[in-house]
């Protein structure tokens, strides 16, 4: 009778953990928006750069509700079928509610969501530095406008790197602070140009192991796996890419010399910025075993070209003009430009991301 009562229950007890494993997933989401909208509303996720459908509903009398299951807490985003703004929230299992408000649709109420929770406290921490470093920028433009304004726009832009310093300290403590969330791996992401490969193993390496197949740690796990590839003392992984003619070249077959990878495009003001000291250093080496390699981040080939003129850059260049899907650049992990990796002639990698007055002491340190 025991075991009959056991082989009765066994499939029942399956059931019950079943049906809370789906519970668990549940989500609804019930919206208030504050003034009149007719309509329909979406809900989209964003992976690899595109907005991605995931449901839309109607908007009835000012209100609307989605439903679904969902593994993990995920950024998600709200549109109006009738309005061109995108409304963010974490959407995560259980219930939530958000409140819009059409004149500023860029800051929900949101309510349920410890996942949100946590990204808003971030936001709103991070606004704080933003706006201060935004009112020391317009000091700056100012300064910049008076002649023989030099020791005013150093203090400037001393103030400038200092806020700039804490900002990112904020942003590394609070991701560490929070790494049993996948909003520190979202933040980590997002941010992950101000991250060294130390920062990114620490990090990870305090996610819980609950959290491994989320989206976020995941994609944070395969940008720490590219980082390790191409860190010093790493052969540098071969890639083969057209020039402006159209013709595959491969940095296999430029190795010999010491060789810069230089990660740039003709749209990014900074590059275009740190071209002349990477023309003086070409110039200055080339005939002592210096080459450079230009890899452009650009999409579209004929300003690509023309900035090669225009900044009289006079080495290899490649690009598959896939913007910032660039072949190599993903290779390398490269989430920020200008960026530049430094070889020596067996292809080892010995310097990374070295600008300005870098560049230069590193490679008169090398042939000087």
């Amino acid at each position: 009778m025991k075991k009959f009562w056991t082989l009765i229950m066994l499939p029942v007890f399956m059931i019950a953990c079943k049906t809370n494993e789906v519970k668990d997933k549940a989500f609804t989401l019930h919206g208030e928006i504050d003034a009149d909208a007719a309509g329909y509303i979406y809900m989209f996720k964003r992976e690899k750069g595109q907005f991605i459908t995931l449901d839309s509903t109607t908007v009835e009398n000012r209100e609307f509700t989605f439903k679904g299951e969902i593994d993990y807490p995920q950024f998600t985003y709200l549109k109006l079928s009738d309005s061109p703004e995108y409304i963010s929230l974490f959407l995560e299992p259980g219930n939530i509610n958000i409140v819009i408000n059409l004149q500023d649709q860029s800051n929900p109420l949101v309510s349920g969501s410890k996942s949100h929770d946590i990204y808003k406290t971030y936001q709103d921490d991070v606004f704080v530095f933003d706006k201060t470093l935004q009112g020391i920028y317009t000091e700056y433009r100012e300064a910049a406008s008076v002649p023989d304004n030099e020791a005013r726009i150093a203090l400037i832009e001393k103030q400038y790197d200092s806020v700039e310093q804490l900002k990112n300290d904020y942003i590394i403590r609070y991701i560490t602070e929070n790494v049993n969330s996948p909003v520190s791996a979202f933040i980590a992401l997002r941010n992950i140009y101000i991250l060294d490969y130390e920062q990114l193993e620490k990090i990870s390496s305090g996610i819980s192991p609950d959290l491994k197949t989320s989206t976020y740690v995941k994609d944070l796990n395969d940008r720490i796996e590219k980082l390790r590839n191409v860190q010093i003392g790493m052969k540098a992984p071969d890639f083969t890419m057209n020039d402006t003619t159209d013709t595959p070249v491969a940095l296999s077959s430029l190795l010999g010399k010491y060789m810069l990878i230089d990660f740039w495009a003709s749209w990014c003001g900074p590059c275009r910025h740190e071209n002349p000291n990477v023309v003086a250093a070409f110039q200055k080496y080339k005939d002592k075993g210096f080459d450079i390699l230009g890899v452009s981040l650009d999409r579209d080939r004929e300003k690509w070209i023309e900035a090669i003129h225009a900044d009289n850059l006079t080495w290899h260049h490649v690009s598959d003009l896939a913007y910032w899907n660039n072949e190599a650049a993903q290779l390398y992990s490269v989430s920020a430009i200008p960026s530049n990796v430094l070889l020596d002639p067996q292809g080892i990698i010995i310097a990374r991301n070295i600008t300005g007055d870098d560049l230069q002491n590193k490679l008169a340190e090398i042939f000087e």
